[in-house]
């Protein structure tokens, strides 16, 4: 491996995240004129960490355990964004609530603009008056950024789940996870809002003026008209890869192509039976890309038809970007793993066709950080150069041709035992957050002993022990042994490192979807009358307990209720895609002889909206 002249190194003391409301701090880029990297640079002591006590015949030392209070978020990816006329880079930091603004002329940090705590800015846009406007996930609001002056010009309320931004020309249309879809004019301050379908997460429009949006989990595109109607709905083929059948899921980012069509990164995933009896189990050694979940690159046409498909095995893929003058597709891994994967990968457009929708593609390596670093998000400047965004420390790197200049966000570290061995790439080349994309679930039905749908991480852990669907697991330390060492081959974690791991996943908690009203009131008395509240009980929303709903079920965990309405779909193996269809299911068969109306099961739903 060749090596760059600046190490990147982890700090093992965390750094307070306690910031004031949108102070502006001004800093200086860091050194210029670096050579391009062509792998990852070494340690200071030239040793890998996994390698050390090799010749001592003792074992490797322990990882230092690193708690950051508070737990920084899960990884969001897709957090960059290059004005159009190359001027400038915005990038938003959730784990230190900033967004950064840099000029690429001078390569230079020329802002910081702070948050409030727990805002999470995330997706950036670039409206057609030049202002930038921001998601801020924690604080269910879109922030308004005036480049002239580098200052937030407005904190606008949304949806308490917002997700995707567009811009059009008079407007700036916002995707939330709720299945809003807000139309939010910035001169007026008003929106008008429409009620589309859950887990939304993309929002572009295409070169017709079209409105598309996509949903995560299925990675579907779903296409609205003018009056918010569903108008049509994609999502990636099946896939045939060495005689297994793979699915489409978890779209992390969805971005228009320039030609009226769009690029989708996503998952594909085996639909084949997994031995979990067996050591290393979510590993496939009969095909070329090894495990059982690949990221994916899928290329659509403007009417919807899929062009091509490319599986890479890069381990956790959080971010795509399209250099439309070149046809360089760029892919961001948050995986760190180390010199095994690469941290950006690069593909031509030219190599893929449909042949390659048969084979794992080999991409292009770049690895602008050190081993264990985590890069969330690349886009392409109009003039080629390629922008990769480094979690921690927070770094932007720039390369174009044979330079690469480093640009020195923040020092702050947000380096966090359990944030990293949720994210890091076990030896099967799957990560936690393959199966639980931002904390929370990727929507399959996995076939292991039988069908089970993945349980959402992201409902507030604590207190919801026996976990799995048939509750044989009686503790977080049990669940750490059967899957990430046993199942995913990851190596045997300390005592010290389950607890920081626990710690940060019982950090993971739900975001009401629904403000409580007469409806979700009215709602709430019906759960109580149909016995609901007697199993779903608490603050957790559980009893903990095993049971058989009837006769003809089998006995199954009673599952936390926090957050539901946006893990579609539901039961455990995933029959019901909505959850109207699931709370009539359940009142019918637990209350014998009840037949609940329309109106109840939207009230029904409304009240479970609220949790």
């Amino acid at each position: 491996m060749v090596g760059f002249g600046y190490m990147v190194s982890r700090s093992t003391r965390a750094a307070s995240r306690g910031v004031v409301s949108l102070t502006i701090l001004v800093g200086c880029a860091g050194p210029d004129d670096i050579p391009a990297i062509a792998g990852s640079s070494s340690s200071s002591t030239g040793v890998d960490d996994d390698e050390r006590g090799s010749s001592t015949g003792l074992p490797p030392d322990p990882p230092t355990v690193v708690e950051l209070d508070p737990p920084p978020p899960p990884i969001l990816g897709g957090t960059l964004l290059v004005t159009r006329d190359g001027a400038t880079a915005l990038i938003s930091d959730p784990d230190r609530d900033a967004i950064y603004v840099v000029d690429l002329r001078s390569h230079t940090l020329r802002t910081t603009l702070r948050l409030d705590p727990g805002s999470t800015p995330w997706r950036l846009v670039e409206g057609s008056d030049g202002r930038i406007h921001a998601i801020l996930r924690g604080a269910g609001a879109l922030l308004g950024i005036d480049l002239t002056d580098d200052r937030v010009v407005s904190v606008d309320p949304v949806c308490s789940t917002p997700r995707g931004v567009a811009a059009s020309a008079d407007a700036v249309t916002l995707a939330c996870a709720s299945g809003e879809v807000w139309r939010f004019d910035p001169r007026s301050r008003e929106a008008e809002v429409v009620r589309s379908e859950p887990d939304l997460r993309d929002v572009f429009f295409d070169a017709q003026g079209q409105l598309r949006l996509t949903r995560m989990r299925s990675a579907e595109v779903l296409t609205l008209g003018t009056t918010g109607s569903l108008v049509d709905r994609v999502w990636p083929e099946r896939r045939i890869l060495d005689g297994e059948s793979w699915v489409a899921n978890t779209a992390w980012r969805t971005t228009p192509s320039g030609d009226g069509g769009w690029l989708m990164l996503h998952q594909m995933s085996t639909t084949q039976q997994i031995d979990v009896t067996r050591r290393h189990a979510y590993e496939r050694p009969t095909v070329d890309c090894p495990a059982v979940v690949l990221s994916t690159v899928t290329a659509f046409a403007a009417d919807g038809g899929q062009r091509w498909s490319g599986m890479l095995d890069v381990g956790l893929a959080v971010d795509v970007a399209l250099d439309r003058n070149s046809g360089r597709v760029a892919v961001a891994n948050a995986g760190s793993c180390g010199a095994h994967c690469p941290q950006v990968a690069i593909v031509e457009l030219s190599e893929f066709s449909s042949e390659s929708q048969s084979h794992c593609q080999v991409p292009t390596p770049v690895q602008p950080g050190d081993a264990s670093a985590q890069m969330v998000a690349v886009a392409f400047a109009p003039d080629g150069a390629l922008l990769v965004q480094q979690r921690d420390p927070a770094v932007l790197f720039v390369i174009a041709g044979d330079a690469t200049r480093i640009i020195e966000l923040s020092d702050a570290s947000v380096e966090d035992t359990g944030h990293r061995t949720f994210h890091e790439v076990a030896p099967t080349g799957v990560s936690c957050a393959s199966c639980h994309p931002e904390g929370g679930d990727d929507g399959l039905v996995w076939w292991l002993e039988d069908f089970r749908h993945t349980p959402a991480l992201d409902i507030g852990l604590a207190g919801t022990a026996p976990f799995h669907w048939v509750g044989d697991l009686d503790s977080f330390s049990s669940l750490v042994r059967e899957v990430q060492e046993h199942r995913m081959g990851a190596a045997e974690q300390t005592p010290e490192q389950i607890a920081a791991t626990e710690r940060w996943m019982n950090s993971l908690g739900p975001v009401t979807a629904r403000p409580v009203d007469d409806v979700t009131r009215a709602g709430e008395a019906l759960w109580r009358s149909y016995g609901c509240a007697s199993c779903h009980a608490g603050a957790a929303t559980t009893s903990n307990t095993t049971v058989a709903i009837d006769t003809t079920a089998i006995p199954l965990q009673v599952p936390s209720l926090r957050g539901v309405s946006v893990h579609p779909p539901w039961f455990h193996d995933g029959r019901a895609h909505t959850l109207a269809d699931a709370v009539r299911e359940m009142v019918v068969r637990t209350v014998p002889g009840s037949a609940p109306t329309p109106a109840e099961i939207a009230a029904l739903v409304a009240y479970l909206e609220t949790l």
